[in-house]
């Protein structure tokens, strides 16, 4: 089982690096996220919306959504374990 991140920018294109293709997508529950991503790499400190997804059985299963003014930095302190 492994844990991954999602996230959903309030702008296309936020989020991503500069000049990285942001075509890899999930939809949840009718919300388009990109990624999901193995770890936060692909992410910059900006406002956004995140999901912390679950990987196992061969699905995604949502652990946690949130919302936060610095995605990267909320990503890689969150508290949740691995899933």
């Amino acid at each position: 089982m492994t844990r991954c991140v999602a996230h959903q920018p309030l702008a296309h294109g936020v989020g991503a690096r500069k000049g990285e293709d942001m075509s890899v997508s999930i939809t949840i529950d009718g919300h388009t996220f990109d990624g999901p991503y193995s770890g936060t790499d692909r992410l910059e400190d900006r406002s956004g919306v995140y999901a912390i997804l679950c990987y196992r059985e061969q699905k995604h299963f949502v652990v946690d959504v949130g919302e936060s003014a610095t995605l990267k930095t909320r990503v890689e302190n969150h508290d949740r374990t691995d899933c």
